[in-house]
């Protein structure tokens, strides 16, 4: 497969040591785990993807391998079948505290799952472009598994909204004729794994910052 400039720089980036190293570091993850999930992304071709702009491509490449560790696979053939069900989630409900008036604009949930978690490796590399981090800037990234793992829940907790976007591969009995906002879903889960923002933190950084110098590397405002 040919790839371009842009996509070949990034390509390279998730097959560097220094890269793998640095990402299960910031995941907290065993930097042999990240490197078979960058393995068996490349070699089944999810990385990397095809977009336009270099904040997006950037973030669902992120996304993807985000996903991939939270997937909790460590062969390369479930990691890959395992990501595709977590990728596919659909946007199913916004789940908000009704008694905290919150100041933020409300965020807009994306259809995926996937674009859902790159929207958020976006904003984080915004906040790093403010003088002061803002610390009620707290986004939080879960991934669930129902029982037997036949159904799967993904969750974006925007702390300082009071808001969390839910995502499923099945349809959840959600009350009907509420905007698609409510104030509580019960998620019948058996585990799973979160990423905190501090982790999102040094995630989002270690892309951008590894992107540096390549055809890859963000554009500033």
């Amino acid at each position: 497969m040919a790839f371009n400039e842009l996509e070949q720089a990034r390509r390279n980036l998730f097959r560097t040591p220094r890269v793998i190293k640095h990402i299960g570091q910031a995941t907290v993850q065993d930097p042999r785990i990240v490197d078979t999930a960058c393995k068996a992304l490349l070699e089944e071709g999810l990385l990397p993807c095809v977009s336009d702009g270099k904040a997006d491509a950037l973030a669902i490449d992120g996304a993807m391998v985000l996903m991939a560790l939270a997937s909790r696979q460590t062969e390369a053939d479930a990691i890959v079948r395992v990501l595709g069900r977590l990728r596919d989630m659909q946007h199913q409900v916004v789940v908000a505290r009704p008694t905290i008036v919150s100041t933020e604009p409300r965020r807009l949930p994306s259809d995926l799952f996937v674009h859902g978690v790159a929207e958020v490796i976006k904003q984080t590399w915004q906040n790093m472009r403010a003088p002061i981090i803002d610390e009620d800037a707290d986004i939080g990234v879960s991934i669930l598994w129902g029982d037997r793992g036949e159904v799967l829940y993904g969750v974006i907790d925007y702390v300082s909204e009071h808001r969390k976007h839910i995502y499923s591969n099945a349809k959840l009995p959600v009350p009907p004729g509420i905007a698609d906002e409510w104030d509580f879903i019960e998620l019948r889960t058996v585990g799973g794994h979160s990423f905190s923002t501090l982790s999102i933190f040094y995630y989002a950084k270690v892309l951008k910052d590894s992107a540096v110098g390549t055809p890859a590397e963000l554009d500033e405002p």
